[in-house]
């Protein structure tokens, strides 16, 4: 599980940002426990679970559960123009249950069932933020 202060996730995203040519990819946020380094092309799909009634309502990763899901075309990440507001707490102080968090690129994607979520097809890892 990942606690940090929202100041230093949002200084720690602007910095990757700065070093990204945004006019060449879409860029998404994505919370996972992969550990991943940058210059991957994540080539697994995201699963999907529109029963659910919360969005953080998954199986565990990997599970019987979880590979009985619909499997998406791609890896599921936050469009990062607008995660901010879906996901930080207003305490100043978030927690994702999760091990890293890294921003993905990619040229080929579809808009996801969730608010601000992108579907991602051969997703590059841009930057490792944590």
């Amino acid at each position: 599980m990942i606690e940090i202060q929202n100041s230093t996730l949002l200084e720690k995203v602007a910095a990757a940002l700065d070093d990204i040519e945004r006019d060449e990819w879409i860029v998404g946020i994505r919370f996972e426990n992969v550990e991943r380094t940058v210059g991957d092309i994540i080539t697994e799909s995201s699963r999907s679970n529109p029963d659910r009634d919360d969005e953080r309502d998954f199986p565990a990763y990997g599970s019987a559960e979880y590979e009985c899901l619909e499997e998406l075309n791609g890896i599921s990440a936050w469009d990062i123009d607008q995660w901010e507001e879906i996901t930080l707490s207003a305490t100043g102080k978030s927690y994702f249950d999760c091990d890293h968090i890294y921003l993905l690129g990619c040229t080929d994607y579809i808009n996801g069932e969730d608010m601000a979520e992108y579907i991602m097809k051969d997703a590059h890892v841009l930057a490792v933020i944590i």
